[in-house]
């Protein structure tokens, strides 16, 4: 298989152009004859075909994406076989890529545009990461977010992507380097470190900081590794003095060192609806608004019946296991266990560590952040 045009790929992909080639495979532009549309192909190169670990790669890769419908994550439709090379069929993205839309700005998007496509990758990641085994994609950049022919913008190449604590292997070995591209990456990509969602989190703060000021953060190559490590990037007012003061706030703690001080994906969806579309937008109620979660009904029924040991250890239990409001709430109902329990004090500890937890994670002014301010002001001396 050459992948030159009018290859037929399968006995139904004919091959219209080749879009791009790399270290591993390539992906074609072709047009699906059965159905008669136009699909992109990406194959892995046959001088791979031998090496088992990019094979595993490239297979899980597929099915990882198979697994996803969100509409923006790029879609797959198969997986097939030519001459014995694998390929994976998924649905053609005219672009451009985000990369391409800031080459051609001339200094960078205008708010409006970079919070519109920043929300939209918001909105996949909070997809990702909400699954049981929460996917991690390792390498957001402008490059990899393209546009769709409805000028959507949708993530694409899961081909490092990472699903923390599941039982299936890594998409990638981590190794004595750095997995990623540097510009974008988080803290603990530089330093070889197991990473969660909130590595993807840094990366997204990074994209919309190029958006808006016309080029990443830190620099680009190996030398933004040490500039992310150590140093902060100029405010963002300095390249584009129209950022609202909301949003340059949510790109500083969205580029924070520490993992646990960025915000999760959720709420960076949330706050970024906002500044799109107003106090009025669907976004001001996020998933779970009424904390009527319902992994924390059974806890909370406890809770009321009075068996406070059984309920304060169920809370901790879903705490651990869960993220965003689900979280907090579930350490809200921890707090209120302690105090129930007559244990003042450790309650009060346990409020103040759940308050300035919410508030970081979810933002001033969040229903859940306001509940358990109010739930601290009433029991205050």
């Amino acid at each position: 298989m050459r992948g030159e045009p009018g290859e037929l790929l399968a006995g139904r992909y004919e091959v219209t152009e080749r879009v791009a080639e790399g270290g591993m495979g390539m992906v074609l532009r072709c047009h699906d004859g059965l159905l008669d549309r136009e699909v992109a192909v990406k194959l892995i190169l046959p001088k791979m075909i031998n090496a088992q670990s990019a094979l595993g790669r490239f297979h899980r890769e597929a099915q990882l994406m198979a697994r996803l419908g969100h509409p923006h994550i790029v879609q797959i439709f198969d997986l097939e076989t030519h001459d014995d090379i694998l390929f994976v069929v998924m649905e053609y993205l005219p672009g451009p890529d985000l990369g391409d839309l800031l080459a051609r700005s001339q200094g960078g998007l205008s708010p409006h545009e970079a919070v519109r496509y920043t929300k939209s990758v918001a909105s996949a990641l909070e997809a990702l990461h909400g699954l049981p085994n929460p996917i991690v994609h390792r390498d957001l950049k402008p490059a990899n977010l393209v546009l769709d022919a409805a000028g959507n913008v949708k993530i694409c190449d899961f081909g490092i992507a990472v699903a923390p604590g599941s039982a299936q292997e890594r998409f990638t070995q981590i190794g004595a380097n750095a997995i990623g591209t540097p510009a974008y990456m988080s803290p603990e990509q530089v330093r070889v470190e197991d990473v969660g969602p909130l590595s993807d989190i840094f990366s997204l703060g990074s994209v919309l900081y190029a958006l808006l000021a016309g080029g990443p953060p830190f620099g680009i190559g190996d030398p933004a590794k040490a500039a992310i490590l150590n140093e902060d990037p100029e405010p963002i007012e300095t390249y584009q003095p129209k950022t609202p003061p909301d949003l340059a706030g949510l790109i500083t703690v969205m580029l924070a060192k520490d993992p646990l001080a960025r915000p999760y994906a959720l709420e960076v969806h949330r706050r970024l609806g906002l500044l799109l579309d107003g106090p009025s937008s669907e976004a001001t109620v996020p998933p779970g608004a009424d904390f009527d979660f319902p992994s924390l009904r059974e806890a909370e029924r406890l809770l009321e019946d009075g068996r406070l040991g059984e309920a304060y250890a169920l809370f901790k239990r879903i705490a651990k296991g869960t993220s965003g409001a689900e979280r907090i709430a579930a350490e809200f109902g921890r707090t209120r266990a302690k105090l129930t329990m007559g244990k003042d004090g450790e309650a009060g500890l346990k409020w103040a560590r759940t308050f300035a937890e919410a508030k970081r994670t979810l933002g001033e002014g969040h229903p859940l952040v306001e509940r358990i301010k109010r739930f601290g002001a009433e029991r205050s001396p």
